[in-house]
């Protein structure tokens, strides 16, 4: 299959032909497309180019002017008209337009207006496709002659099927038109939002289908039984009369019968594809039409907000994936470097054809506190249909059948840095209400009413939780409009010990499997899935035989790898990162330009990998230094919490993020890094003791909002953070200044801390007497 790969990147030029090209420059292609060379007109042409732009220029300036004077008329209609034939990119021109259509100030009949306002627009658009003002005022005046038309007859029906073909003729010419993708989403949005037709227009539908059903018994018939045909025709059109009354209007009746818009946008796509499989616009529109069949639920029954009916009520995707796949296979087999069919080939296998739930990983003890983690950001406050309604219902019980078992019902709130803190609200470009929801991988209980939780949770570590939860839920419906919901997520297992009490009580605790496993190995796969997915790694095993050196193949095979290691033993999931590590470090050499995107991802599978092996036996600190970590990953991280002793020194971490969830830390060494954000930052850790935040970017800004330190801090190592030492360079004021930003908001226990400073060597070390508490 190799050997016959589509021409769509260029046409061949046979060698009897070359010479014939001369001494011209090559032609490059961009985007799949060759440019064309510039013609030098004569002369002559020149002259009459240039008087055109003058007489043009002089009606754009005449029309200006009158615009300003709010001049009206059918002459101003006309003389617009003759600029935009000559110029159509000329916005203001357009939006006279719409002032003189909407003064109505000419002609009588507004919806004869504006058809003769669709030609000028569409011949406008033959000549310059690819322009904001003329596609916004295309959308402007359609929506208009929709509602000219009223929206439940055939000529508004005819409208949306005239504006459909548009936009087929014109992805023809350019199937990479993105001004014409979304005109022809917004065309299908207005179609799939038509009315319902009537019970009557139901009955006219019925009539037609047993009528064309006859006529086409008719026409099968042969010479030698068409009487009998004719026959069960009669027969036919009898049973139409019994119907009963109701209009035979063949309008009524076209406007009745129901259209496939699934199947329209399939066949489209597919064309499309089929001429140029490199479309990322044709294979988004199918990934659209699956996303359509994972509609959010909504717990208190009401509608998903942002869905049409048929949105609301579909269920199963109108692609089967199988038969997709082995279509996909064809493009991939053609052109195997190609980006585009790769992706579409990523979301329907390892991304779950868009349909991957957010779920409930796991649940931890901490303080007398109960955490829950979730698979992805989540916001689990409550819902703005129901307002007295608990986003969170927690059943407690102890393992060993002790006790009665204790229900709570109560609020979330967002682990970590505050939404009102100082460095988090310097960020943004504005101020956000204090109603905004909030997102977040990790959210904390707060019971509604006072309850003994403390004293049952920090009793026995034997505790078995039973959580459910009301998550709001985001989508994309098939017209690319984002869908809201609320869904229910259920947890039912034992829940991660953190606090010390218990850890004392039963120090085998410390040594057992983390429950928190769960959030890296990940759910068990549905069967049929681990079939589809074990098929296609075949299919890219086959491939990377004959193309060793495809980087997307290899890509593909370390995701698939990946995925069916989801819900397996502990040691497969470990095989698959180390293969994912191994691909993604090949990949490096074969793409140089995108290293940084490969480096990060073999970080994060030799990350993973060294949290499996601590998760397994948490007694010890966990150690990630020196693996080249750009970003922290909250799913990943947040499986760690409970972790007293973090070392992620020697990489290139930004900020610290999600480390700032890990509540149970006490010992956290982030030196060596790329970090810019304040230190004070760290101070929401309530058990840390130690912090090294040396040879960063990092800052102390100080004032009146600063966070005091945790009760039981008693080190920082600030050292070479260049913007800290110079506070106390210079007449900086020494290490009282220093002091000073590090602890606005503990300002009595300035006494109590020292500060080892040396400018010239770039060390500043913080730490609290011998002696303070």
């Amino acid at each position: 299959h190799i050997g016959c790969r589509s021409g769509h990147r260029g046409t061949l030029i046979p060698a009897e032909n070359r010479a014939s090209l001369g001494s011209r420059p090559p032609v490059h292609p961009m985007h799949g497309r060759v440019k064309k060379d510039v013609v030098e007109p004569p002369p002559e042409e020149k002259e009459k180019q240039k008087q055109l732009v003058r007489t043009a220029l002089s009606l754009f300036a005449k029309l200006l002017e009158l615009r300003r004077a709010r001049e009206y008329s059918q002459q101003t209609m006309d003389m617009t008209s003759k600029a935009l034939a000559f110029h159509p990119e000329f916005p203001t021109m357009w939006g006279y337009r719409r002032e003189i259509l909407l003064s109505k100030e000419v002609g009588n009949d507004s919806k004869e207006l504006l058809q003769s306002e669709m030609k000028l627009l569409e011949k406008a658009l033959r000549k310059s496709a690819k322009v904001y003002s003329i596609w916004f005022h295309r959308r402007w005046v359609f929506e208009r002659l929709l509602v000219a038309c009223g929206p439940a007859t055939a000529a508004a029906r005819q409208v949306l099927e005239t504006e459909l073909e548009l936009c087929g003729r014109l992805l023809e010419v350019d199937e990479r038109n993105f001004h014409c993708w979304n005109h022809r989403a917004h065309v299908m949005a207005l179609m799939r939002r038509r009315p319902e037709p009537s019970a009557q227009d139901a009955q006219e539908v019925e009539k037609l289908s047993v009528a064309i059903k006859a006529a086409e018994a008719v026409e099968r018939a042969s010479s030698s039984n068409r009487a009998q045909a004719w026959a069960e025709c009669e027969t036919a059109w009898t049973a139409v009369a019994e119907m009963g009354g109701g209009s035979t209007n063949d309008e009524a009746t076209e406007a009745a019968v129901p259209l496939d818009l699934t199947e329209i946008d399939l066949r489209l796509s597919k064309e499309l594809v089929n001429r140029n499989f490199s479309n990322y616009s044709a294979w988004h529109l199918r990934a659209l039409l699956q996303s359509d069949a994972k509609v959010p639920s909504n717990p208190s029954g009401k509608e998903a907000e942002g869905l049409p009916a048929p949105a609301r009520q579909a269920g199963k995707s109108p692609i089967d994936v199988s038969e997709e796949l082995d279509w996909v296979q064809q493009g991939i087999y053609t052109e195997p470097n190609d980006q585009s069919v790769w992706l579409y080939h990523h979301w329907l296998t390892t991304l779950c054809g868009g349909h991957r739930r957010l779920q409930i990983t796991h649940c931890a003890l901490l303080a007398g506190e109960i955490f829950i983690f979730f698979s992805g950001p989540a916001c689990v406050q409550r819902e703005e249909t129901d307002e007295s309604s608990l986003p969170a219902t927690v059943r407690i019980a102890k393992r060993n059948g002790e006790g009665a078992p204790m229900t709570i019902t109560g609020d979330l709130m967002p682990v970590g840095p505050a939404a009102s803190s100082r460095d988090a609200a310097s960020k943004r470009p504005r101020h956000l209400q204090h109603t905004r929801r909030r997102w977040s991988h990790a959210w904390k209980l707060a019971p509604a009413e006072p309850t003994a939780t403390e004293r049952l949770i920090s009793s026995s570590g034997t505790v078995e939780l039973s959580v459910e939860v009301s998550a709001e839920e985001l989508g994309t419906s098939n017209e690319a409009t984002p869908t809201r919901g609320w869904q229910r997520l259920t947890f039912q297992g034992p829940a991660l010990v953190c606090s010390d009490a218990v850890l004392e009580e039963e120090p085998s605790l410390a040594s057992l499997a983390s429950p928190a496993l769960a959030a890296l190995v990940g759910p068990k796969l549905d069967p049929k899935r681990t079939v589809l997915l074990n098929g296609e790694l075949l299919r890219v095993e086959e491939l990377l035989e004959i193309e060793p050196d495809c980087k997307w193949a290899l890509l593909a095979k370390s995701r698939l790898t990946h995925a069916l290691a989801s819900g397996t033993g502990l040691a497969t999931v470990e095989a698959a990162e180390r293969t994912c590590a191994e691909s993604c470090k090949r990949i490096c050499v074969l793409d140089p330009l995108r290293r940084g995107f490969y480096e990060e991802a073999q970080a994060a599978c030799m990350l993973r990998l060294r949290m499996l092996s601590w998760l397994t036996t948490r007694g010890a600190p966990l150690d990630a230094s020196n693996l080249g970590l750009r970003h922290a990953a909250p799913a990943t991280w947040l499986a760690a919490f409970g972790v007293r002793v973090l070392n992620v020194e020697d990489n290139e971490l930004q900020e610290l993020g999600p480390l700032l969830q890990l509540l149970s830390l006490r010992e956290l060494r982030a030196g060596k890094n790329r970090l810019a954000g304040d230190v004070t930052e760290a101070f929401c850790l309530p058990q840390l003791r130690y912090l090294d935040v040396s040879q960063n970017q990092m800052v102390l800004r100080g004032g009146a909002a600063a966070v005091p330190p945790p009760a039981h801090l008693n080190k920082l190592i600030l050292s070479g953070n260049s913007r800290i030492l110079g506070l106390a360079g210079g007449d900086g004021g020494g290490s009282a200044a220093i002091l000073s930003n590090l602890l606005a908001g503990a300002s009595a226990k300035r006494d109590e801390w020292i500060v080892d400073l040396d400018v010239g060597a770039g060390s500043c070390i913080c730490r609290l007497e011998a002696g303070s508490t």
